[in-house]
């Protein structure tokens, strides 16, 4: 019988004001290939396009494993992820604007990914969430 050592589960944000910068696309490829490596692994999305929710419904219903996943609407994720037990890895689809969604995901977090493409506004969006991350 192989025991497996504890460790607390990681939480792996992915984050960024602009949308269309592939902050779901990651998140859930993310989230698949922990899970294809051995791992527990749970996805939170907490865009209310649901775009996380609908690529594993998809991917599903085409056959495919996909990670549990659970919709979040509420600033919460920091107060309800440390009472998941049994995951390893924790994977967070960001919201595309600033908010309070953020601030809680981003205190849930291990690491924050924030995905940007090569264009001024892309990196103006990037400036926007470095500075966000100085909570008191």
């Amino acid at each position: 019988m192989h025991l497996k050592k504890y460790t607390p589960m990681q939480t792996i944000s992915v984050l960024n004001r602009k949308g269309g910068v592939g902050k779901s696309t990651i998140a859930t490829n993310l989230a698949r290939a922990f899970q294809r490596r051995g791992d527990e692994v749970v996805l939170i999305d907490t865009d209310p396009q649901g775009s996380a929710s609908d690529w594993c419904e998809a991917a599903i219903e085409n056959g495919h494993e996909c990670p549990p996943t659970f919709t979040v609407d509420r600033p919460i994720v920091h107060e309800q992820l440390p009472q998941l037990n049994g995951y390893d890895v924790a994977v967070i689809d960001g919201v595309a604007k600033v908010s309070e969604m953020d601030v809680s995901s981003i205190k849930a977090s291990d690491l924050v990914l924030i995905p940007v493409r090569p264009s001024a506004v892309d990196r103006r969006s990037r400036g926007y969430a470095q500075r966000g991350r100085r909570w008191p």
